[in-house]
This record gives structure tokens, sequence and C-alpha cells, in this order.
């Protein structure tokens, strides 16, 4: 590499990181909020209700249910685990896995039990105290329905 090639180098890389130099300082909030954004934390026991909501003219129940519920919540980031308890006409065991994005849980569910069919989705949205959280729920279970849709309100312990 000649003198000549070697100083035309040096100068474009001291001007490239110029310019991005420029730049972090221009941004600076947003890039630092970039890399220190906080996911929050529903870590912990949450306990509460969910019922079944009917539609009528499309989803109607024989035997509505009201749901005592508990939920055990671990968390790795935005990833979610739990290890909910439901008591109605029977108790079940359900895990719900799903991600949390500001102040949504967007998650999927499944009875524990292997001859129950009960699976489905919720949305559940996490209130701004962060020791309450409300959604909603649709899923399959086994019952002459077929389909459920409800609500559930949970509050931290």
């Amino acid at each position: 590499m000649t003198q000549e090639t070697a100083t035309i180098v040096a100068a474009l890389i001291t001007g490239i990181l110029g310019i991005i130099g420029g730049l972090l300082v221009g941004y600076r909030e947003e890039v630092v909020g970039f890399f220190t954004r906080k996911v929050r934390s529903i870590e912990g026991v949450w306990s509460g209700t969910a019922y079944d909501i009917p539609i009528p003219g499309h989803l109607q129940y024989s035997h509505p249910l009201k749901y005592e519920v508990t939920a055990k919540i671990t968390q790795h980031g935005k990833r979610v685990k739990v290890a909910l308890t439901s008591k109605s006409d029977r108790t079940n065991h359900i895990t719900v896995k799903g991600v949390l994005e500001g102040d949504y849980l967007n998650s999927s569910y499944k009875n524990d039990d292997k001859n129950i069919i009960d699976y489905g989705s919720s949305l559940i949205k996490l209130l701004g105290t962060g020791k309450d959280m409300k959604g909603y729920f649709l899923g399959r279970r086994m019952r002459e329905e077929g389909v459920v849709f409800g609500y559930a309100e949970l509050f931290k312990e």
C-alpha cells in the first residue's frame, strides 16, 4: 500500500467515524434507550377470577363457568411461563407460555391432563400499577359447546 493510498483510507475511516459519532451524539436518547429498555416484570404469584362469556346468536353455554384462578409466573426477559390452577366444576392444571410486549401478554395455554381437550390463546393487559392484569381468552374445550370465550382478571399477591 502506498503512502497516498494509506492516507486516503485513513481519511475515509476518520470521516465515517465522525459521521457515526455525530449521529450518536444527535440521537443519544434513542440509542441509550434502545440498549437499556427494560421489560416489565410480572414474575410472582397472581390470583383472581375468570368466567365464560356468552355471545348471543354465536356461542351459548348450557352452564357458563366461573373459575377461581391461581397463577405462578416465571419470566426470562420477554418470555413468560405460567403454572396455572383453575377451579370451577373441577380443578385443572394448565401450562401457559407467552411473550410480554409492552403492557400486553400474548400467550397460548394447554391443559396438563392429556385426557382433557382444553387449549387456546389469551391476550392479557398489564395495568399501570403492575399489580393487576385483565384480558380475554379463546379456546377449545371438551364440553358440548366445544369452544370457550372468556374474561380473566388477576391480581398480584
